[in-house]
């Protein structure tokens, strides 16, 4: 079962000048080419903002926190890691987007 669904990003504020171009064009490669790798070879856990979880599975597992502060600070890892180790699945399409806007 897919617990997880990363989707790709369009960053909208790209075409507001040359930083944002380069901002989104780097957003883009790692959110499209290197999610597809990623995925590919199994090892794409959970990367953030275009990510659908199954909430219902998320909460019956006792949430994204982690219990010690100290060895799991990132939660968005924490998660995809402890989805994997319960033996679910993290998919990655590109037919679907979310869009983004970054300040420049």
């Amino acid at each position: 079962k897919i617990a997880l669904l990363g989707l790709r990003e369009h960053i909208f504020s790209q075409n507001q000048g040359t930083m944002a171009d380069f901002a989104g064009t780097s957003e883009h490669v790692f959110g499209t080419l290197i999610q597809r790798v990623m995925s590919l070879q199994m090892v794409r856990l959970h990367y953030g903002h275009p990510d659908i979880m199954d909430k219902v599975y998320m909460m019956h597992q006792g949430g994204l926190s982690s219990a010690t502060e100290g060895i799991n600070l990132n939660e968005d890892i924490f998660a995809g890691m402890n989805l994997m180790l319960r033996g679910h699945e993290i998919g990655f399409k590109e037919y679907m987007q979310v869009g983004k806007a970054r300040d420049m």
